[in-house]
């Protein structure tokens, strides 16, 4: 913490003080409670630099009795009840410090401030809560923001307010009814906004808050002039007076009094249009998913401008300026201003989506995360002060739940069952290879077809490649059992017992010479190496020609399989064929034979005695024997 005096003129200091911390805040507060002392007429301007984002949830409360505080251009972060307890004579300067709204309670109990500097700022909107605790001041500086709404009772509260400045600002329309009733403005500037309308209602009851001496600011605006402006003059003490820097406070509409001074306008010429909307979406019915988005438009002509109302189904109001509602209009729809909202969020217990509603610049209604208790009819009402119109837009409402439902369980089943088929897959496949492996690793054979012998051990005779069991020859038998024990007793480098010989071999050699040769162990090693491997190559080849050999087997069942079968296919259509021929080649000759026995019966044009003769040809389907049946029949 660092402070310093920065002047000192007629008994009035001003410190200047470098705080970052609330730490250093408490010090500064120490500091200044004994910098002052005694002296209770010492006057003290605390000036704080270095604040930052630091949000001082402490307040300053701690400080001691300043007439200014100016803690402007410091990137100051609000916090409720961050001036409760300061004791100011003079005023509370926050301007361009990038404040964007007032926490709640902000100002509640600041002791005695007389101006409140917020300029150069970003303030949005003012609500009713923005200058709570601050009834007494009189000079309120809000220019340089970017404010486009004031709320009912943002600045009713200001009962001794002298001078207002929304200067350069964002506000189209102004109502007189947003201030108390009990002021008197001797400074009150709306320059550089883009104000249309002043409005006041047309039965004059309602009166501006100036007196002969005051002075009023609307120049550089786009002012409508029409009959409401015409109250508005009406009701200034001293047009010509009261207006300043009228040399930019001119008419922008209708086009035949552009440019003209507002000053001396001939308030008898000014007329108004009531409203007419012209368009207006949706149309008609407008079928909307539940959860999704809509923007209803409403535009109307008429002048001045009119302002767009909305109503929704279940009763709310939404207007982007309530303040000008005509007082008519109001007892109309049975609602009070406090009641009109320009934004509004709807939340229930235990339900996460936030369903937000609000009226944009343009007169829109903005529906975002809309519900399905939303349905219903939307009123847009046009009115302006010459008179107002209305018309319903239906938005109908379908729920997307079911159908995601649906479709998440399908999506879902597919991919659940094509994971599970690749996962067979997989496992048919690993299974296979598993199999597989185990086959061929405990395929041996009885011998291997690779001869061995052993460096260096004398009288070793290579094993014969057929053995007793191969050749089916009992040992115990008296035919050649003394050859069959000597193959199967002698030969040292079978698969089962080469390693176990080779390795007596060695161990008894080294018992009787006492040492053994290095060069005679590392050929024996190298060599039975070589028969493993040999032994392993002899493994594969024959689990290799075993499958081949099963695999030729099974082509060649499945081959005579479908020769067989494709044979009697074709022998049962050929003994098929032949029994249709012989019967259609029967069905022939006898409809032949029949047609010649009625011929000689209606040819001989006798009406005696007639014998008649039918031939039958029959034919034995098995056999292809054909037989001739005579019969006559004589007619009397």
């Amino acid at each position: 913490m660092q402070c310093q005096c920065a002047s000192e003129v007629k008994g009035h200091t001003d410190v200047l003080c470098n705080v970052n911390s609330q730490l250093e805040l408490s010090e500064t507060c120490r500091a200044l409670m004994n910098f002052k002392g005694g002296d209770d007429q010492k006057k003290l301007t605390l000036k704080l630099t270095g604040v930052g984002n630091t949000p001082f949830f402490l307040g300053f409360s701690c400080l001691p009795q300043l007439t200014n505080l100016d803690v402007s251009k410091t990137s100051l972060k609000l916090v409720r009840h961050m001036f409760k307890g300061l004791k100011l004579n003079g005023n509370l300067n926050l301007s361009t410090n990038n404040l964007r709204s007032f926490p709640l309670e902000t100002f509640l109990g600041v002791v005695a401030v007389d101006e409140l500097h917020l300029a150069h700022n970003r303030l949005v909107e003012l609500n009713a809560s923005s200058f709570a605790g601050l009834e007494n001041i009189r000079h309120l500086d809000l220019s340089h923001n970017n404010i486009t709404v004031i709320h009912f009772g943002a600045l009713s509260n200001m009962s001794k307010l002298e001078i207002l400045n929304l200067a350069s600002n964002s506000l189209q329309v102004f109502s007189f009814k947003l201030l108390s009733p009990n002021i008197s403005l001797d400074f009150f500037s709306l320059r550089n906004n883009y104000l249309t309308s002043l409005y006041l209602e047309s039965n004059k009851t309602e009166a501006v808050p100036f007196h002969k001496s005051s002075h009023f600011d609307i120049s550089e605006n786009l002012i409508e002039c029409s009959c409401s402006l015409a109250y508005f003059l009406h009701a200034l003490p001293f047009p010509e007076d009261s207006l300043v820097n009228v040399v930019n406070t001119f008419c922008d509409s209708p086009e035949n009094l552009r440019n003209e001074s507002i000053a001396f306008l001939d308030s008898s010429g000014l007329v108004c249009t009531a409203p007419d909307i012209f368009m207006s979406y949706p149309l008609k019915q407008k079928d909307l998913l539940t959860t999704s988005s809509i923007t209803l438009e409403c535009h109307a002509n008429g002048f001045p401008q009119p302002s767009i109302l909305w109503i929704t189904p279940w009763g709310d109001h939404f207007l982007h300026d309530q303040a000008h509602i005509p007082h008519n209009l109001k007892q109309n729809l049975q609602v009070r201003s406090s009641e009109i909202k320009n934004h509004r969020k709807y939340r229930e217990l235990n339900v996460l989506m936030i369903t937000d509603i609000k009226t944009d610049l343009s007169g829109h209604l903005v529906i975002s995360n809309i519900r399905g208790s939303m349905h219903g009819n939307y009123t847009c009402l046009a009115f302006n002060t010459a008179g107002n119109i209305s018309k319903e837009m239906d938005l109908s409402l379908y729920c997307g739940i079911k159908s995601t439902y649906t479709f998440s369980l399908i999506l879902g089943g597919y991919c659940a069952s094509s994971f599970l088929i690749f996962g067979f897959l997989v496992g048919f496949i690993k299974m296979v290879i598993v199999w597989l492996q185990h086959k061929l690793y405990f395929i041996v054979p009885y011998f291997s077809k690779a001869t061995s012998t052993v460096t260096g051990v004398p009288n070793q005779d290579v094993c014969s490649v057929s053995g007793c069991n191969s050749l089916g020859v009992n040992p115990r038998s008296g035919d050649g059992s003394g050859k069959c024990e000597e193959s199967s007793t002698t030969c040292p480098h079978s698969p089962a017992s080469l390693s176990f010989i080779e390795e007596e071999y060695f161990h008894e050699e080294e018992q009787d010479t006492g040492q053994s040769d290095s060069n005679n162990m590392q050929a024996a090693r190298q060599h039975r190496l070589r028969d493993t491997l040999e032994e392993a190559k002899g493994r594969w080849r024959d689990g290799v020609e075993r499958k081949m050999e099963r695999m030729r087997k099974n082509v060649q069942h499945i081959r005579e399989s479908s020769s067989n079968y494709v044979h009697n296919i074709k022998e049962s259509g050929s003994s098929a064929a032949l029994r249709m021929k012989a019967g259609v080649a029967h069905g022939v000759e006898t409809v032949k034979y029949q047609l010649q026995s009625f011929k000689e019966l209606c040819g001989t044009g006798d009406m005696g005695t007639n014998t008649i003769s039918t031939v039958t040809l029959e034919t034995d389907i098995d056999s292809h024997q054909q037989s001739k049946v005579v019969k006559q029949m004589t007619f009397v």
